[in-house]
């Protein structure tokens, strides 16, 4: 192994080092944390109630023995991918102020797993199937873009193999979450039907991840607030008044609280005002960079 190599191992596992120190002290803070994880006592603690995710769920349990292991790594996935984006002190805030961490922690959900998958492709494309309803469509932007697009789906289509030779033929042992027909499924299509699929179509064309993914967000069938957690990421990309203006609508699904579950469909103002934000500043920043001005 020459110099360079040994130098490259070291530095990997410095940062692997440090952020398994950040991820301890994470895990300690959340042992304090007072939330209800409705979701994490209900449907992961008792495991056999896992019949609406993939089987490969069971495997994640065994990393996560008690809920401040959950809640330390939602806090430090987050952190995590903000560190990769390059966040801002801006950034940080408003991440760690956004309705949807709060939701994740709040219910005791998983989405920070598909946080991480997202962060790793295409080795992380099993961690975003984990709850692939907003996470898929990042991946299919990014795939689309791939020059080694059909070597990726075939390594994909050998791990969905794998799970079948594993698990049997687990797709037909899957139910419908039981809260898919109610009010707290935020999907468009539960709204209104066209509004859905224009969400559909506009995810399957858009080229840009993060523009995709809060489209498909939208387009979703079934879906609910902690979900969002994995857009956040995009508030990287904003700054100034329109970051305030993004972070705004993260918080409000909480008119809720005033106007009762006819408000549920506000939540949806989130992932539609970041996609327009989000084209909106590329457009500016062409334009900006543009030679002409114009």
């Amino acid at each position: 192994m020459n110099t360079q190599t040994t130098d490259r191992v070291w530095r990997v596992a410095r940062m692997v080092l440090v952020w398994v120190a950040i991820y301890a002290v994470m895990v300690g803070i959340s042992t304090f944390l007072p939330v209800p994880a409705s979701d994490w006592y209900y449907h992961w603690l008792p495991r056999y109630k896992l019949y609406d995710y993939p089987p490969w769920a069971h495997v994640l349990l065994f990393f996560l023995p008690s809920l401040p292991f959950l809640s330390g790594l939602t806090l430090t996935a987050t952190l995590f991918v903000l560190w990769r984006r390059q966040a801002r002190w801006m950034h940080l805030l408003a991440v760690f102020t956004a309705m949807p961490l709060y939701w994740t922690l709040w219910l005791g959900q998983v989405d920070a797993v598909p946080l991480l998958g997202l962060t790793f492709l295409p080795w992380g494309i099993p961690l975003a199937l984990l709850k692939p309803q907003v996470a898929i469509w990042f991946t299919w932007a990014w795939w689309r873009k791939r020059p080694d697009k059909w070597w990726i789906a075939l390594g994909g289509v050998a791990f969905l193999v794998l799970t079948f030779l594993i698990w049997g033929w687990w797709p037909g042992k899957m139910g419908v979450p039981e809260t898919a027909g109610s009010v707290y499924n935020l999907s468009l299509w539960s709204v209104w039907w066209p509004l859905g699929l224009i969400a559909l179509l506009g995810a399957l064309i858009e080229p840009d991840p993060d523009r995709a993914m809060a489209l498909g967000a939208l387009a979703a069938p079934y879906i609910q607030g902690c979900s969002y957690l994995v857009l956040l990421p995009a508030l990287t990309r904003l700054n100034g008044w329109l970051l305030g203006f993004v972070w705004i609508t993260t918080w409000s699904s909480v008119l809720m609280l005033a106007w009762g579950d006819a408000a549920r469909p506000l939540a949806a103002l989130f992932p539609l005002t970041l996609w327009a934000a989000l084209a909106w500043q590329e457009h500016r920043d062409s334009r900006t960079m543009s030679p002409s001005g114009t």
